[in-house]
Formats: C-alpha cells, sequence, structure tokens
C-alpha cells in the first residue's frame, strides 16, 4: 500500500492485525510508516527492506510489476473492469458492464471473480485500484492490469458513464 493517501486505514482494512509486514519505502518515509501503523495498532513490523527496491534488484530477487493501461483503452475488446470505489461512487457513475467490489470487500469476495479472465482495475484516480491490484495478483490472478488515472482519467477522456437508479426507481 502506498505510503500517501489513507496508507494506515487501509492496512487496517486488509490485513489482521497479525500479520508480519515489511516496510518498502523511502529512508526519510520509514519512522513515518512505522508510527502510522502503530497508531492503528500494527506494530508487527517483520522488517524494512534497506536500499529500498534497488537493493532488491541488484541482488537478483523477483520483481513483478502490473501495467498501467490508460484509461481511454478500459473498455477495449476481451476486458472485464472490476471497479474498487465505494457504493456511493459508484451510484454516481460508473462503466458500463463494470464488476463493482469495493475495495474494502475484495479479500472476502475473490470467488466472485473468474480467474482466467484479464482484469482491468479501476478506482478513482488510481491509488485503490493499485492497491487491489496487488490483492488480486496476491491471490493468483494473473491477468490482471491497472487503470492509470482510474475513472478521473476515463471522464476525461469523454468516455460514456452508466449511472446506477435511485432505490426504489
Amino acid at each position: 500500500m502506498p505510503l500517501d493517501g489513507q496508507y494506515a486505514s487501509w492496512v487496517g482494512t486488509l490485513l489482521g492485525p497479525d500479520e508480519e509486514i515489511l516496510l518498502l519505502a523511502d529512508a526519510d518515509r520509514i519512522e513515518e510508516a512505522v508510527m502510522r501503523l502503530a497508531r492503528v495498532g500494527y506494530e508487527n513490523v517483520a522488517g524494512i527492506l534497506n536500499g529500498g527496491m534497488e537493493a532488491w534488484k541488484s541482488a537478483g530477487l523477483p520483481v513483478e510489476s502490473i501495467v498501467q493501461l490508460p484509461a481511454a483503452e478500459v473498455t477495449s475488446p476481451g476486458r472485464r473492469v472490476l471497479d474498487v470505489r465505494r457504493d456511493r461512487e459508484w451510484d454516481e457513475g460508473h462503466v458500463a458492464g463494470a464488476r463493482h467490489i469495493p475495495l474494502a470487500q475484495l479479500p472476502a469476495r475473490l470467488a466472485e471473480l473468474d480467474r482466467n479472465a484479464e482484469w482491468t482495475v479501476l478506482c478513482r484516480s488510481g491509488y485503490r485500484s493499485s492497491i487491489a491490484t496487488s490483492v488480486l495478483r496476491r491471490a493468483g490472478f494473473q491477468r490482471v492490469v491497472n487503470t492509470a488515472g482510474g475513472l478521473d482519467a476515463y471522464r476525461e477522456s469523454g468516455l460514456p458513464l452508466e449511472v446506477s437508479s435511485p432505490a426504489g426507481a
């Protein structure tokens, strides 16, 4: 989970308090990362990756990355869209045909998703969807891409949105 944004909140939502945490952060932000976790009761920091990703790569250890798909390509043929925004955000407008599972519910609802499909994940800006792509990859989903800039970028591309009907309408 990126340190910016609602870092500690998402750690608390997606990880159990007893799970070991390995921190990967810039040296000048390690203390901040540990303190923000401690404030929400997460003190099981098992280690800190000294030297960051460059040290990891230099040691020849495996590295994976998630493709960042331009928002204008979200609805290209063969892609399934997973929207991880909150219910209220979804109701205000979403990509037609998208599957909606809020990020906070994703770990418990993975069985609802086709593991063989290619999933294009989006949220409002790309922050939550980047976390969601990691959750999916960790669960064994191999064909996962993140929407660069999220729904904000999708809207800026002038692409259409579908709006949910109000309850009871």
